[in-house]
């Protein structure tokens, strides 16, 4: 389901009821009977309901400040000591060879979801929890299945999103490819795509770009004094990641990375699953290592730009330095109107309702007081109300501005 609130709504009990359906006509395809697969689906879905109810809206899980609870194991245990913590995480990390204590250091993002999921667990039989986990794994692979399961989650789209043209069988293998062997695709990409050109270019622009932010810092009126000097020092810091990471020029690295994939021609979903084992234990090694800032959050060929908050980072991939966004071909006014849009566009995550909660070096910090803060909330409420007021005619729906807000957001306006 798109969002927590098409579980609670009763505009959208047809959806969910869409929703139930594929979830029973999967489990009568595994096996089940149909009078057992309602039942059992229906307790799931109960389940998920309740979970839907105590999920903090999207908007509220951006105040990472305030989410941001950091305790030992035992720690955490003394505060919900309903749940065996040191136990689940013990199991979850021996698949590393990774022994835990009681003062292993926890971070919680969602301390009062995990009060009120416990209050949940204790009551739910564990057949209904079990069916649940089930049902979510299902759900999450279902793109990995024979076709007739793909049918069904196309039909489900259909009822919840409209009509909507099947994804080619080819365009979901090299996605599955790129999306878990980037860095091998990135290698071949760039040694045939990409012109070293391009990171001069966007290594110039960037520093330009950069330099008119700061100077347009100056006509913020909601910002004083103080608070637009340490912007601008956080601006300055930001560091650019632009084309590929240089290690994966390194046959030896690259090989590394892949030494354990153990892929077979024959068994498309095993393979899927050696993968997914595969990215768990890289994530579960990390435990307790030094963070490499030299890592790259996302391989060469994507088309797309990204803002790390932690690292104050923006990060250009090859597979964006290409048209329509940049050429070295273009007037460097078309470039500027495509990817210096882009860069223009992610210096700005870095002052944005989530981006302004870190310092420039990437730590969860305040460094806007509190006037300014609510300067900022009331200027970014006067944007809201105004698209909001937006009628989309065709639909007689006015602009919803919530979740797509935040990512669109010109937080320097006068």
């Amino acid at each position: 389901m798109p969002s927590a609130d098409y579980f609670t709504s009763k505009e959208h009990e047809d959806k969910l009821n869409a929703y139930k359906k594929f979830a029973e006509n999967v489990a009568i395809t595994l096996g089940a009977t149909s009078s057992e697969a309602e039942k059992q689906i229906d307790e799931a879905i109960k389940l998920e309901i309740q979970i839907a109810n105590i999920t903090e809206p999207s908007e509220g899980r951006r105040d990472y400040e305030t989410m941001y609870k950091k305790f030992t194991i035992e720690e955490l245990t003394n505060k919900l000591p309903e749940f065996d913590w040191l136990k689940y995480l013990t199991e979850t990390f021996s698949a590393a060879n990774i022994t835990l204590t009681t003062e292993q250091p926890v971070v919680v993002y969602a301390l009062d979801f995990l009060t009120n999921l416990v209050q949940i667990l204790k009551v739910t039989p564990k057949k209904t929890l079990a069916n649940y986990l089930v049902w979510r794994i299902i759900m999450n692979r279902v793109n990995n299945l024979p076709k007739k399961y793909r049918d069904m989650k196309k039909d489900y789209h259909e009822r919840i999103f409209g009509q909507q043209s099947e994804t080619p069988r080819w365009r979901e293998c090299a996605t599955f490819v790129a999306d878990n062997l980037g860095n091998a695709i990135g290698r071949l990409f760039i040694a045939n795509y990409f012109d070293e050109e391009a990171k001069k270019s966007a290594k110039e622009m960037i520093q330009n770009i950069r330099e008119a932010f700061n100077e347009l810092l100056h006509e913020v009126e909601w910002m004083d004094s103080s608070t637009i000097e340490v912007a601008q020092e956080k601006a300055n810091a930001i560091v650019e990641r632009i084309g590929y990471p240089p290690y994966i020029l390194n046959d030896t690295v690259l090989t590394n990375m892949y030494y354990h994939v153990d892929y077979q021609s024959d068994f498309y979903f095993e393979n899927v699953l050696t993968t997914i084992k595969w990215n768990a234990m890289i994530n579960l090694k990390q435990l307790g290592q030094p963070v490499d800032n030299e890592e790259w959050l996302t391989p060469p060929a994507v088309v797309n730009a990204f803002y790390s908050s932690t690292k104050n980072e923006i990060l250009f991939p090859a597979g964006i330095l290409q048209p329509p966004f940049y050429s070295k071909g273009y007037p460097k006014f078309m470039n500027y109107g495509g990817i210096g849009m882009v860069i223009g566009h992610e210096i700005t995550h870095g002052f944005d309702d989530k981006g302004r909660q870190y310092d420039k070096d990437g730590n969860l910090k305040q460094w806007w007081d509190d006037v300014v803060i609510e300067r900022f909330k009331n200027q970014t409420q006067c944007m809201i109300e105004q698209y909001g007021n937006y009628l989309v005619p065709e639909a007689n729906m006015n602009v919803r501005i919530t979740s797509t807000f935040h990512s669109s957001m010109p937080p320097f306006i006068n």
